[in-house]
Order: C-alpha cells, then sequence, then structure tokens
C-alpha cells in the first residue's frame, strides 16, 4: 500500500506539472505575436 501511495503522488505531480506548462505555453502565445499585444 505504501509503494502504491508513493507512484501515485509523483504521478499526480507530473500532471499537474505538464497541466501548468500547457497554460503557461498558451498564456505566451496570447501575449506573443498575432496574440493581444499586436
Amino acid at each position: 500500500m505504501v509503494l502504491i501511495v508513493f507512484d501515485l503522488v509523483p504521478g499526480r505531480l507530473v500532471v499537474s506539472g505538464v497541466v501548468t506548462g500547457v497554460r503557461v505555453l498558451v498564456f505566451l502565445e496570447t501575449l506573443g505575436p498575432g496574440g493581444l499585444v499586436t
């Protein structure tokens, strides 16, 4: 049971990290050329 818990935590961190990365990319694209800035 302990190993399963330790496996789930890094998995959740990776998923949240990917979601955060996607949000940052979308935010940068919005501010970049062709976005709200121009």
